[in-house]
């Protein structure tokens, strides 16, 4: 049954196979020497409008409900906000898409779960 379910989506045996992913990543490349834990704020977020191309003036009242209908309204730009914001955070501090080392040095392995 926990192999029926490793495929479905946000399912416990999804989360167990990610797990077992990781070890296997441990026990051939060694412990993590750094493990971060992104949650970047995107409900209300100003540059989740830019990205959408909406204009807000931020000297009005009410900008954080503004912010957040525009935000509620178009759910697939949060997911892209996001999608931006790992990126360049693994592109700037690890540059993982090119063969300079990041301030980390060279990295060897990177793993990321969406929670």
């Amino acid at each position: 049954m926990r192999i029926i379910s490793s495929f479905n989506p946000e399912s416990f045996g999804e989360k167990m196979r990610f797990r077992n992913l990781i070890f296997g990543k441990i026990g051939r490349l060694g412990i993590p020497l750094v493990w971060f834990t992104l949650n970047p704020k995107d409900i209300g977020n100003i540059f989740v409008v830019k990205l959408a191309g909406e204009e807000v003036s931020l000297d009005s009242t009410g900008v954080k409900s503004v912010l957040l209908q525009m935000t509620l309204k178009n759910p697939s730009l949060v997911a892209q906000y996001f999608h931006v914001i790992v990126t360049g955070f693994f592109d700037c501090f690890f540059r993982t898409l090119s063969k300079e080392p990041g301030i980390f040095g060279p990295a060897t392995s990177h793993f990321g779960v969406v929670d």
